[in-house]
């Protein structure tokens, strides 16, 4: 092989060039045959013609390191052996003792033990476990919903009969089209390859400018509450001037078919708030015209900012008008924004190409309102998001509506900016626990839990806990009063996600006493959680009772807290929370009944919590009527029943669900369960509760704020202490008072301060070191079992 190289170099020949190998590899080559670079890398034998197979990391090298790592945890586990004997063998503290000890292996060398093979199969390994909920048809058709999903999403997976087949308003609203708008409409979103029609067909179905202004500003009145993808100024600039041109008739024929579609999605918002005898057809007529307009040039070929605005503004028209039976259209629509945004570099901070600043914060407010969707969206169905943080550098756009605090004439946030930190702050962390590749231990998810706690909202939007308070209150204006809860449901509602695994599994091994159980903060945060919800929505309730009663998300807490309510009765029926839980998923069940009846969207909701409060007052009378109730032993508890217990699937334990016959529906039960009354659960005293009436508070002294002494709360229940219901009100934060040593009342804050609160009412931390012996799925599959009807 020299000779070959020598040869080439004499006369007139070619010069010597580095070798096949170290070219591949772009290393320096010293071109002797073979190089030093093949020799170091064990290689020789190739040189230097021959090339190493490409792959992710060199053999050789990994199986070295490899070998490394075994040596020095063989060292590692040999010095500790030696330290322990030398420690045993000498009565005072050893000079070789005192300085530097083994210490465990550093990230560094953890990274270099196992090979990419063994470190994937052992986070499959670790991960299988926390696996949701699976529905299969007979059909094949399947369903997946994650452990962190919802419950009014996986109700249907109990109840599929919203996901039936029934006529799409929609459809309705294409009779009398020209079948081309139609087709058109049918290929959203991608769009067609040819069309023979243009945006001035559309211009026949543009109302007079002036129509057209009322419908947006009610667009912006009622809809853009808590999302805004384009500001009031720049739609009128952008999208509604060059059409009208100042006048009352409108043209379509100079504009970009996506920004139509941007117009007629607006028409279709605002017309949804409009006159109610015909805003449904209307609304979903210029939904169907928005569609076809974006599918005039496919987004494949012809990508803008209207394109991803436009699908944006579908998917919330999407989830206004159709929230109950638009899930699964919802969440591809979402992965198509998410792709063209990145199609357009919105993920990128667009300041970097010099565009003009007001082009700049534009694409800096639609990426962001698309991330906090994808966001709150991923943790409502379980499913991994479509956006990594990892992969963009876009900027927080500015804060174009701050509030100024009368008091220091500082600036607080207003809520569209606190939505854009708070799901970085507080939505990312639950993403990464939910989806990670590795499990959480229960010390994890405490500093969650306070890391979610510690991103507090500005004083102007923190909702008051009853009505009583007077140095806190909901807003007069309907808008910022829908802002204080959704910021207050936000909170509560992902805190109940993240704990209702280690809730079930406490109220299930402890089920007399669940606040003497290693995760009773989880069994107080749900609760907790589970209480201000329902308690919050009530009082807004009282006070915006028409625009309460149109957002459909606020309805969908009630639901989850009311399954929390019940499933602390059903399990746990001895516990002293069992007792306030009992009278208040009653209640809730009232005042939703009350306000949600004649909604068909909320018929499937209703008809659950039927069974599940009739569920909760045959365990909780059995219970009680036995004079020595066995521990851990329901009395509805049948773990025969081949069919999943809907409590358990509704609490995102892990199940695979085949339809139900006619004859298991809820639909079919719902006699019976309808038959729960009030007066069911005898031991606790009657609630004054009229949804009508304003909140019933306590002495205003016996309260600061909304906040109550959790540590006396907890004390109390965790001994085992029963309490008269009598003096409570349950849709009132409750009062439990002690005295200090000044003598003062001690109450907990939201953002806790006392050593007690920040560890919820339990010991240091270093008590609380237990971790996840199974996944997620299983700890719901153990409470199942004793849940099944």
């Amino acid at each position: 092989m020299s000779d070959s190289r020598e040869s080439e170099r004499k006369g007139h020949g070619p010069a010597a060039v580095s070798c096949a190998e170290c070219r591949r590899s772009k290393l320096k080559c010293d071109r002797t045959v073979p190089c030093h670079a093949c020799i170091r890398r064990g290689c020789s034998h190739l040189c230097p013609n021959g090339t190493m197979t490409a792959t992710k990391g060199n053999k050789t090298l990994v199986s070295q390191a490899q070998q490394l790592a075994k040596d020095l945890k063989a060292a590692l586990a040999r010095i500790k052996a030696l330290e322990d004997a030398l420690k045993a063998a000498t009565s005072a503290s050893h000079p070789l003792l005192t300085g530097l000890r083994a210490e465990p292996m550093k990230s560094s060398m953890a990274a270099a033990e196992p090979v990419y093979e063994e470190l994937y199969e052992g986070r499959v390994h670790e991960t299988t476990e926390m696996m949701g909920s699976l529905l299969v048809g007979a059909d094949g058709k399947t369903r997946h919903l994650g452990e962190s999903a919802s419950s009014d999403f996986l109700l249907t997976l109990i109840d599929p009969s919203d996901t039936g087949p029934e006529l799409d308003p929609r459809e309705i609203a294409c009779y009398g089209m020209p079948s081309e708008i139609v087709e058109l409409s049918n290929a959203f979103p991608m769009g067609v390859t040819f069309c023979a029609i243009g945006t001035d067909n559309f211009t026949e179905f543009l109302p007079p400018r002036s129509r057209a202004l009322e419908l947006v500003d009610l667009y912006y009145a009622e809809f853009t509450r808590l999302h805004l993808p384009i500001p009031r100024p720049d739609l009128i600039e952008l999208y509604i001037d060059p059409i009208y041109q100042g006048n009352e008739v409108g043209s379509a024929y100079a504009i970009h078919p996506h920004k139509l579609s941007v117009i007629f999605i607006v028409l279709a918002s605002g017309a949804v708030f409009d006159n109610p005898a015909f805003a449904s057809t209307l609304a979903h007529q210029y939904c169907v015209l928005s569609r076809a307009c974006l599918s005039l040039k496919s987004v494949v070929r012809e990508a803008n900012i209207a394109s991803v605005q436009a699908v944006y503004m579908n998917m919330w028209f999407l989830h206004t008008t159709s929230h109950d039976n638009s899930n699964e259209e919802r969440w591809l629509l979402q992965g198509t924004c998410v792709k063209i945004a990145q199609i357009i570099g919105l993920q990128r901070d667009s300041a970097g190409w010099n565009m003009d600043e007001d082009e700049v914060q534009r694409r800096r407010v639609l990426w962001w309102e698309i991330y906090t969707y994808d966001a709150w969206s991923s943790v409502k169905t379980g499913r991994p998001p479509s956006i990594n943080l990892q992969y963009t550098d876009c900027r927080y756009p500015k804060d174009h509506d701050p509030v100024t605090v009368i008091s220091n004439d500082a600036k607080e946030l207003s809520f569209q900016a606190w939505k854009f930190r708070f799901s970085v702050s507080g939505l990312t962390p639950i993403m990464h626990y939910f989806f990670g590749v590795r499990k959480s231990s229960y010390a994890e998810l405490l500093e969650l839990d306070k890391k979610i706690r510690q991103v507090s909202p500005p004083d102007h939007l923190k909702a008051p806990m009853n009505l009583a308070q007077t140095n806190r209150s909901w807003s007069s204006d309907p808008r910022k009063a829908m802002q204080q809860f959704t910021i207050l449901a936000v909170i509560e509602s992902n805190l109940l996600y993240i704990h209702r695994s280690y809730f079930a599994r406490a109220i299930h091994e402890e089920p007399l006493n669940p606040l003497k159980h290693k995760y009773a903060p989880s069994v107080m945060a749900s609760y907790r959680s589970a209480h201000r919800m329902i308690c919050g929505l009530r009082d807004l309730y009282a006070i915006h009772p028409e625009t309460t009663n149109q957002q459909h998300y606020f309805w969908a807490t009630l639901f989850s807290a009311c399954v929390v309510f019940a499933a602390l009765v059903i399990e746990s029926p001895g516990s002293s929370l069992a007792q306030e839980a009992a009278p208040g998923l009653e209640l809730a069940l009232s005042f939703f009944q009350t306000v949600r009846s004649k909604e068909s969207s909320s018929e499937s909701v209703l008809t659950m919590l039927q069974r599940l409060l009739k569920r909760a007052q045959d365990a909780f009378a059995a219970f009680h009527s036995t004079n020595s109730p066995q521990v851990g032993i329901l009395p509805n508890g049948n773990i025969n029943d081949v069919e999943p217990d809907e409590l358990a699937i509704l609490g995102g334990r892990q199940s695979i669900i085949t339809p139900r016959s006619t004859s298991h529906s809820p639909a079919a039960q719902s006699t019976n369960s309808s038959s729960a009354s009030p007066e069911s659960f005898q031991p606790i005293a009657a609630f004054n509760f009229d949804v009508t009436a304003g909140t019933v508070a306590p002495d205003p002294a016996m309260q600061k704020d909304d906040d109550f002494d959790m540590s006396i709360f907890f004390n109390k229940h965790a001994s085992g202490e029963q309490q008269e219901m009598s003096d409570w009100s349950l849709f009132n934060t409750p009062s439990f008072e002690h005295e200090n040593t000044s003598g003062s009342l001690h109450t907990e804050t939201y953002r806790s301060s006392s050593v007690v609160d920040q560890n919820y009412g339990l010991p240091e931390k270093g008590d609380l070191t237990a971790t996840m012996m199974a996944g997620d799925g299983v700890i719901w599959s153990m409470f199942a079992n004793q849940l099944l009807p």
